[in-house]
């Protein structure tokens, strides 16, 4: 899977040394030189992770970071400040829903290693995935319960997995739209809407909901 990142930076050449870097480890990579544009960028092209300097022109990270989480409470947003910020600005950073607050000090290679580990985590999904009493096949594609077996297609399972690994909290359409088209596209709007549809039937019969969120996305709601 090829990860998208939002790179919000005003400083010129640091911005032109990140995307190089990161382009270099298979990332696709948006750049923005100011919060109003990162903000942009971030509602047309729903990366997988965005990383964002506190000092822009226009919004700062911090305004930028409090505009994502209003609508998306799962995507990684690292913070970025130089050295001199002070512990102050890294629990501000927390406190907004910052996946984790980065000094300008540590080397961009470190950087680079520390956002793919988190991509690891978030993104890729086990061969087995266990929610209430069902077992998800990702080889397969067979949901699994003690009684019956669900064969899915391989999109069904996929956002399944997703759900599930994410049981009981929002997960924001585009992240859905993301992770079956690698882009989010107003287009697949029904056609994410018939998916989910799908898959409430199966897991209604097991007495697991899938809740909607008008305008935001779905919950897997485990009994």
């Amino acid at each position: 899977m090829k990860y998208t990142i939002l790179i919000a930076e005003d400083d010129e050449q640091l911005l032109k040394v990140l995307r190089k870097q990161f382009e270099n480890n298979d990332f696709s990579v948006k750049t923005a030189d100011n919060g109003a544009t990162a903000f942009e960028l971030y509602k047309s092209y729903n990366p997988h992770v965005v990383l964002m300097d506190i000092d822009m022109p226009e919004k700062s990270g911090w305004q930028v970071l409090e505009l994502i989480r209003k609508q998306d409470t799962l995507t990684p947003v690292f913070i970025m400040t130089n050295h001199h910020m002070q512990e102050d600005g890294a629990l501000t950073s927390y406190g907004l829903g910052a996946t984790a607050f980065i000094r300008k000090t540590v080397s961009v290679k470190e950087m680079v290693a520390l956002i793919k580990s988190q991509m690891k985590t978030i993104y890729d999904i086990p061969e087995i995935i266990s929610f209430g009493h069902l077992q998800l096949n990702m080889s397969s594609y067979i949901l699994q319960s003690p009684s019956a077996n669900y064969p899915l297609k391989e999109r069904q399972a996929k956002v399944l997995a997703l759900l599930a690994k994410n049981k009981n909290q929002l997960v924001n359409s585009k992240e859905i739209h993301s992770l079956i088209w690698n882009q989010y596209d107003t287009k697949n709007q029904q056609m994410v809407k018939n998916l989910i549809n799908n898959l409430r039937d199966i897991l209604e019969k097991e007495g697991i909901s899938i809740e909607p969120y008008y305008g935001k996305g779905y919950t897997l709601k485990l009994p």
